[in-house]
């Protein structure tokens, strides 16, 4: 009987590069960990983040640990050919612990991080190998290489045949379900035929299993040293809790190094997600696939009840909501506020917004539920491309929603996204003179270039989109190399560039861009747009840099 279970979250490359001053945690582990411990099994979590912050490499290391980038090597590592050297790649990242479990699972993350990746199949891999017992690899990574799944093909098609249980989407039912089999004395084949999420082989080619439901739970992280996902506040931050949801991470994890070497008090801001899918069906995204789940919406008293749990639990009252967005009816902000002041329960929260039916009532009372910052998607300021990208956004009902948080004291953050198709310099400079005409109420915007994903309406109805896709750009082991060189010099930026395997010409009568132009066209509207972004932002990063180097040198 397989009695406990042990979880693996995967670093990617920045953990390995960078010194890390803060990590997040993860709430997908928490979910699991709180979904199995309830019917029965023990878990431990093992998040190699937090392993290697006591941990530095030489150069010479990370030549070594480069190997994961060699795709033929990985490869032939998983079909069971001996190495030496990715064994103690895979050793390098296991605590002291690793052979007393009964069953494992690995999280491949959901970074677009090949490292990450390789290095959870090489971890999986060698568990398997060395302990004869049931591995279960999962993580938002599986999503991405199946929406890929023909560039992907070798990688996946090994880890199917030699692996086995490879879990696409929420992992938690999944994996109870693996182990309840197994214990039955279910053969593998069929688990891997009738199990939720799981990919398959079929004539040789990847196929997937429905995807389990993701279910409303409260998470637990029993057994992590909770101090490395804690920020480091003084008195004076912990009591103005407006200023503690303004900045992004980048700002936020400066603030952190800088007090934690004035022995401030530790503070942890607690994930939790009660709200999955979207009713909505932006083109442009995931969530407009015919594949996508309901929505799933945590019962009001259930979701009160747990973050009064978490809180108590965990010392704390901050959170960060993941949902979708928050809620939206109106019957539900009501209770949810009720709830609180019957429990005396202070908290404070940010969360993802969304524009349509919102009304001044409703921010008050997220306000007064302790709402200090939404994320509202705006993606861009031009009326026809809302349109054309299925955005169901009104401007000016998006003007008074930033007018109303202005005034009530909720901070509003946008999404931008540059290099939409059919976005000429029109279209840019709506989107820009919107942000530039209302920055007073804008917090801060989220700058993101777009790449097409094959599972969304634009990539499955092209025509009627008026592009013409670009499918596979590079190979494999044209985007390992260039990872892999990125890595050796300490270069890695943002790794959704490992996501932008599709590309598109523009093909509309008397209207064509090739996909190069427009490439070259995003750089320009990127830095014409980041000058438009709140100084204070990169004022304080500048000031927080400049303490820690002076601190360092002193």
């Amino acid at each position: 009987m397989i009695k406990n279970f042990y979880m693996i979250l995967v670093a990617d490359e920045d953990s390995i590069i960078k010194e890390q001053n803060f990590i997040g945690l993860s709430l997908a582990m928490g979910i699991i960990s709180s979904y199995l411990r309830k019917l029965g099994i023990d878990t431990y979590i093992h998040d190699i983040n937090q392993f290697l912050m006591d941990k530095s490499f030489t150069k010479t290391d990370k030549e070594l640990i480069s190997l994961l980038y060699d795709k033929d090597r990985v490869l032939s590592y998983i079909y069971g050919e001996e190495d030496i050297t990715l064994d103690g790649i895979a050793k390098l990242f296991l605590d002291q612990n690793w052979k007393e479990y009964d069953s494992y699972g690995i999280s491949i993350g959901a970074d677009f991080s090949l490292f990450q990746i390789h290095l959870g199949m090489i971890i999986a891999k060698y568990l398997k190998k060395e302990t004869k017992k049931p591995v279960i690899v999962g993580g938002n990574n599986v999503s991405y290489l199946y929406i890929f799944k023909d560039f992907y093909h070798e990688l996946l098609t090994a880890a199917i045949e030699k692996l086995k249980f490879i879990v696409k989407g929420p992992g938690e039912k999944a994996i109870y379900k693996i182990i309840n089999s197994i214990d039955k004395g279910i053969p593998e084949e069929i688990i891997v035929r009738e199990g939720e999420g799981l990919l398959y082989l079929e004539d040789g080619e990847i196929k997937s299993n429905i995807e389990a439901s993701p279910i409303v739970i409260c998470p637990t992280w029993d057994g992590l040293d909770m101090k490395p996902y804690s920020y480091p506040l003084s008195t004076s931050q912990r009591e103005n809790e407006n200023i503690l949801y303004r900045f992004p991470l980048a700002i936020t994890s400066q603030v952190v190094e800088f007090n934690r070497r004035k022995n401030r008090e530790n503070t942890l801001f607690i994930p939790y997600i009660f709200n999955y899918n979207c009713v909505y069906s932006c083109a442009f995204c995931t969530q407009s696939d015919t594949d996508r789940g309901q929505l799933i919406i945590g019962e009001v008293e259930r979701v009160v009840q747990d973050i009064e749990e978490l809180s108590k639990k965990y010392n704390s009252k901050y959170f960060y909501f993941l949902n979708n967005y928050f809620p939206s009816s109106l019957k539900f902000i009501k209770e949810f506020n009720r709830l609180l002041k019957e429990r005396n329960l202070e908290i404070y929260w940010s969360d993802c917004g969304r524009v349509n039916g919102m009304t001044y009532e409703k921010l008050k009372l997220l306000y007064e539920s302790g709402c200090r910052k939404l994320v509202f998607g705006f993606e861009t300021g031009d009326t026809w491309l809302l349109e054309f990208i299925n955005k169901k956004l009104d401007l000016k009902e998006l003007i008074q929603v930033l007018k109303w948080c202005k005034e009530i004291g909720i901070w509003a953050d946008l999404e931008v996204i540059i290099g939409l198709p059919y976005e000429r310099e029109n279209e840019f400079m709506n989107t820009y003179n919107f942000l530039y005409e209302y920055r007073n109420l804008i917090n801060n915007f989220w700058l993101n270039e777009y790449f097409l994903i094959p599972n969304s309406l634009i990539g499955r109805y092209p025509n009627r989109y008026k592009i013409e896709l670009i499918k596979d750009m590079y190979n494999y082991d044209m985007l390992l190399n260039a990872n892999r060189d990125k890595f050796l010099n300490e270069n890695i930026s943002n790794m959704t560039s490992n996501s932008r395997l599709w590309g598109f010409n523009e093909v509309k009568e008397n209207s064509f861009r090739s996909y190069g132009e427009m490439q070259r066209e995003n750089l320009d509207k990127i830095k014409r747009l980041s000058e438009l972004r709140n100084p204070e932002f990169n004022q304080l990063f500048k000031f927080y840099s400049s303490m820690n180097k002076i601190r360092e040198s002193s």
